[in-house]
């Protein structure tokens, strides 16, 4: 059994500070920041797949981003970057 102190609460306004400076990415759900782990060639391969095959199928209805932006669904207080996010409609910033 752990005894471990449980993650302290990170505001999402203080995660997007930390997350500019930092070279490695991290996942933030409900004010708890967790480390990602690194891609493997298979996973990037299956990435760039996907984005393509949304992008094809998107007809001009969504834009296709990549991994390098981030996601943050306010429903579920969570932000991560996803392999593929076809946005309809405008940014949110």
């Amino acid at each position: 059994m752990s005894s471990g102190s449980p993650a302290p609460y990170v505001t999402f306004e203080a995660f997007l500070e930390a997350e500019e400076k930092s070279d490695v990415r991290h996942e933030w759900l409900d004010g708890v920041v967790y480390d990602m782990s690194r891609g493997t060639p298979e996973h990037a391969r299956l990435s760039a797949a996907g984005a393509a095959e949304l992008r094809t199928s998107s007809k001009g209805d969504g834009v296709v981003y990549g991994s390098e932006a981030m996601l943050y669904v306010a429903d579920t207080k969570f932000s991560t970057y996803a392999d593929a996010i076809v946005v309809c409609g405008p940014l949110a910033t």
